[in-house]
């Protein structure tokens, strides 16, 4: 009896060990897959703070030394934020830092030191723009330096220090899909920057002034650019990018005032958007879009064409769906609107007023799409900084009288657009995953 209870309990304990192994194994791949689904803003006091999409866990990111830190970037498995910094350091002269932390704050550092009283802009308020490769090996980043906007490589380690590209800016960039290959856009030409072993930059047979940002199809060797410019019209086109040669041009829209375009995730739809004119708003010129069309990718043909006047889009990462800022009834208040693509359906979520960065994400949403969204990784909810529109068309909305200033506001991509407001500040973005 002893040895047959003996027997079992060896059994049962084996059946245990190799189920904690299996438990193990399932935990280990839920940890390396596990949704990060925090939001990082910046408070009115310059820090960096991560917090939860409900707006009950916070915590400090940025170090406590005095500066000012701003523009927080995620890296692609939400592990780390990179954002600027500006101190202030002897004689009085300003610094101006690139730094990098894990996102529970651990590990701080400034990866790119900025030359004392140099201080160039890329946009208001903007010092620095990072964006990480896909596979988030490597960062490219635009920084302003004695030779004016400058464009750089940074593998993080701690061995060496970031290497310049091309400088003379202004510069627009877009990451190939394998993380080894930088699209760049600089005043009138476009080249393809390898990254992979020594780093070497080629110019390309294109040339185009005035639009902005290429993009780089996901997961193909396709670029999308614009051709033409300064007393022409534009011409934008998807061409096979193969070392530093273009083959098998494809025109895909026809002629376009300034263009802008994105690739959605998974590369099936290109949304397309024609400017009209600019406005001026909160002191700034905008561009308002008068028409955007969405094409289907393979066989270049429309999927649909809305002619709503929009400042900014921005594609879900499931790709179904596609947010606009447009203008609202109400003089001096824009309105979040919700496109779903195969449907055509679009739906109002919430009219409000956003705050100076947050309009700067809007101005050069071409750009900020690939390093800052404000949809969750879920695509089931917006983030920005703002405020609250009085009048606004989410029924939720009513629930927040009073509010002043610019805060953290939550909003959810359904038919019930409930809004909750989680933070204080003027900055906000959510992690990729």
């Amino acid at each position: 009896m002893n040895f047959i209870r003996l027997a079992a309990a060896l059994i049962i304990m084996g059946l245990l060990l190799a189920t904690a192994g299996i438990v193990a194994g399932v935990r280990e791949d839920v940890r390396v897959e596990a949704r990060v689904d925090l939001i990082a803003y910046v408070d009115f006091e310059g820090k960096i703070q991560t917090i939860s999409p409900d707006g009950l866990r916070s915590n400090q990111v940025s170090p406590e030394s005095e500066g000012f830190f701003t523009w927080p970037t995620w890296s692609p498995d939400g592990g780390q934020l990179v954002y600027s910094g500006v101190l202030s350091g002897e004689g009085g002269l300003l610094t101006i830092n690139l730094y990098a932390s894990d996102t529970d704050g651990g590990n701080s550092r400034a990866i790119f030191v900025g030359e004392p009283g140099v201080a160039s802009l890329l946009a208001e308020g903007v010092v620095h723009y990072p964006l990480w490769s896909p596979n988030g090996d490597r960062l490219a980043f635009i920084a302003g330096t004695a030779n004016g906007l400058t464009l750089y490589i940074d593998d993080l380690s701690s061995d060496q220090g970031a290497e310049a590209v091309l400088d003379n800016g202004p510069l627009w960039i877009s990451w190939a899909s394998d993380s080894d290959r930088l699209l760049v856009h600089r005043g009138n030409d476009h080249f393809i920057v390898k990254t992979a072993g020594e780093i070497q930059a080629t110019k390309l047979s294109i040339e185009a002034s005035g639009y902005r940002v290429p993009a780089w199809r996901p997961k193909s060797n396709l670029i999308t650019f614009a051709t033409g410019g300064a007393r022409s019209d534009y011409v934008v086109s998807s061409a096979t990018a193969t070392g530093s040669r273009l083959g098998n041009i494809t025109e895909i829209g026809g002629t376009w005032p300034t263009p802008a375009f994105l690739w959605s995730p998974d590369g099936r739809f290109l949304a397309l958007s024609e400017s009209s004119r600019l406005v001026g708003y909160k002191g700034q010129s905008l561009f308002v879009y008068r028409t955007l069309t969405i094409i289907q990718g393979d066989n270049p043909t429309e999927r649909g064409v809305i002619h709503d006047p929009m400042l900014a889009y921005f594609w879900s990462p499931d790709s179904s769906r596609l947010a606009y800022v447009t203008v609202s009834d109400t003089r001096g208040v824009l309105r979040w609107m919700l496109l779903d693509v195969e449907s055509g359906v679009r739906q109002p979520l919430i009219d409000f007023v956003p705050s100076l960065e947050q309009l700067t994400v809007f101005q050069f949403f071409d750009q900020y799409a690939y390093s800052h969204s404000p949809w969750s990784p879920d695509s089931d909810a917006l983030v920005f900084a703002g405020s609250l529109s009085t009048e606004a068309v989410s029924a939720s909305s009513g629930v927040h009288p009073g509010h002043e200033g610019f805060h953290v506001i939550v909003v959810s991509a359904d038919s019930l657009a409930a809004t909750q407001i989680i933070a204080e500040g003027f900055l906000a973005f959510w992690s990729p995953r």
